[in-house]
């Protein structure tokens, strides 16, 4: 499948390189300092998935946002910081990891572009829906893209990571 950059009036979301990881990581040690993850985690996700794997380019050295998705199971978290090692050989949803926007960035529409690229590739890729976990404080937003309270399939430790208020979410795609 060939992943065309999402455009808007404000500016483009295109497909990540390698050589946007320095940036990425940049960003999110800046919006996210308590839930770190290292280059070498956001880097095995741009290899398994990378095309679930956007940045909106500031300029040569920054990127304004990200996005990390990949195929994965409904009802599991991946682990905070760690790498997935492979893609289960079963997934039946596109788990959205990382959407994150520099503060700057945001209140213009693009949080919400990106989550239609990725409803369409979700659908395109035959994903039965979406899962994500919300940082406390971006839930309204996520309820607000059709997401709503999803159920693990165990007691998910991964999930306690993310800190107090956080929560499994889900958007059904069928």
């Amino acid at each position: 499948m060939t992943c065309t950059p999402v455009n808007d009036a404000i500016g483009a979301w295109q497909p990540m390189r390698p050589a946007d990881l320095a940036a990425t990581v940049r960003l999110a040690d800046e919006v996210f300092p308590d839930y770190r993850e290292d280059r070498a985690v956001f880097a095995e996700k741009l290899w398994l998935y990378p095309e679930g794997c956007f940045v909106l380019p500031l300029d040569t050295e920054n990127v304004g946002g990200y996005v990390f998705s990949h195929p994965w199971i409904t009802g599991r978290v991946p682990a905070l910081n760690q790498k997935l090692g492979a893609l289960p050989p079963q997934c039946d949803c596109l788990y959205l990891h990382d959407l994150t926007l520099a503060p700057a960035r945001r209140g213009q529409g693009l949080a919400g572009a990106m989550v239609r690229r990725l409803e369409t590739h979700a659908r395109q890729a035959a994903f039965e829906r979406l899962a994500l976990t919300s940082l406390a404080g971006s839930t309204a937003f996520w309820r607000a893209a059709g997401f709503r309270h999803g159920t693990l399939l165990s007691d998910e430790a991964p999930l306690t990571a993310y800190g107090p208020g956080a929560q499994y979410m889900v958007r059904d795609l069928r």
